[in-house]
């Protein structure tokens, strides 16, 4: 009788076992959910990396078409001398290009700048139909888009020749007044520190010129 109560309880387990078995158990739970944790943190990171490059990537392919098509318009500028119509400034610019038609038909007047919504700053693309005179303007305001949410900053340089007399030289402003383009226009964007993207220097060189600059 003895020795078959001995064999049974060397069958079962006791206590203490028991205890130790949970616990082992518990530990490898804890283990597994962490493990699960930590790779859906990552794949979340992950993801937003790629859609955050992807945008960038399409902001400026957009701009990059938008500005090497700028069209060379002359237009009146200042005291009634010609000049084009463009207008290149450390943190704005503005030129006349075609959009997409699912945007908007004909010329249109882009202007691109930095600009404050809600305390924030933003990349802001604006653009109004090309007008002869003022009240065509005022009857087609202009339209926005956002490209970029959360930026600090927006540096536009302007390489060229100002004059036939001056070297190619890079340009902080670059007015309409000189009959040319800027043979190339550098647009560089900044972000918050901490923020994970980053913008490539966008170089672009303007395919029109009436006069073959």
């Amino acid at each position: 009788a003895m020795s078959r109560a001995a064999r049974a309880g060397e069958c079962g387990l006791t206590l203490i076992e028991l205890l130790v078995a949970l616990t082992l158990l518990g530990l490898l739970m804890v283990g597994l959910f962490g493990g699960l944790q930590l790779g859906a943190r990552a794949w979340e990171t992950t993801g937003q990396r790629l859609e955050d490059t992807a945008r960038l990537q399409l902001v400026q392919d957009f701009l990059r078409l938008r500005i090497s098509g700028a069209y060379p318009l002359e237009t009146a500028v200042e005291a009634g001398s010609p000049g084009l119509a463009f207008t290149g400034e450390p943190d704005r610019l503005a030129f006349v290009t075609v959009l997409p038609r699912h945007l908007a038909a004909g010329l249109q007047v882009l202007t691109l700048g930095r600009a404050e919504r809600d305390g924030r700053a933003h990349l802001l693309l604006t653009w109004r139909p090309l007008s002869p005179d003022d009240e065509d303007e005022a009857e087609a305001p202009a339209r926005e888009r956002i490209l970029l949410h959360d930026i600090t900053g927006l540096e536009l340089a302007y390489f060229g020749a100002a004059s036939a007399r001056d070297l190619p030289a890079w340009h902080g402003l670059w007015q309409g007044a000189a009959l040319r383009l800027p043979e190339l226009i550098r647009l560089r964007v900044t972000f918050p520190e901490g923020d994970r993207r980053r913008w490539p220097d966008l170089v672009v060189r303007p395919m029109l010129d009436p006069l073959g600059f």
